[in-house]
């Protein structure tokens, strides 16, 4: 029953007052409207745009060699963050003692190994970023990156972990030559 009913399409007026009606007519493929424009089979190109076809100079090229050009592109107002991933003995008990009784302390295990984020303040991975007392209910969330309208970012990752790990960086806007880098 709805299969074969007319769609109203409504177009805007040139003069923005109101919006002009078309409604099909019996063949559902035309409309009411102008016929004499509207060539048989007439077909609306788009020209593609490939994302990757500019910047012809980065598009081989390796991480290092990536982020020393985009360095160089940025100016001085680059941002630069080390972050590794690193496993942890993590306590799922929490901070303060859980009150068990003798033969469920026993047998309830707590401890498993996590991957956890750390910041450094260093590119070698060495002085690691220490957590102040503002930051410290953040836990086992790794470092919070900062920047301000008009910088850019760097964020270094070294996965020091048995299993492949990386990060995305989410709100953060970037080109299509740096995806994945």
């Amino acid at each position: 029953k709805l299969i074969n009913m007319p769609v109203v399409i409504g177009v805007p007026r040139s003069d923005f007052r109101d919006y002009q009606l078309y409604v099909p007519g019996s063949d559902p493929d035309t409309l009411d409207f102008d016929q004499n424009d509207v060539v048989a089979n007439e077909y609306e190109y788009v020209s593609y745009k490939d994302p990757y076809s500019s910047h012809e100079d980065i598009k081989n090229l390796n991480l290092d060699e990536t982020s020393k050009y985009y360095l160089k592109l940025s100016g001085p107002n680059v941002k630069m963050y080390f972050i590794a991933a690193e496993e942890v003995e993590w306590d799922y008990a929490g901070y303060g003692h859980r009150r068990l009784e003798k033969s469920q302390a026993n047998s309830l295990q707590t401890k498993f190994t996590k991957v956890v984020f750390r910041g450094y303040l260093d590119s070698s991975f060495s002085t690691p970023d220490i957590r102040g007392e503002m930051d410290e209910h953040l836990g086992i969330l790794g470092p919070l990156i900062k920047a301000e309208v008009g910088q850019s970012i760097m964020v270094v990752f070294k996965n020091n972990a048995k299993r492949p790990f990386s990060l995305h960086p989410n709100g953060v806007s970037y080109t299509k030559q740096f995806e994945g880098l």
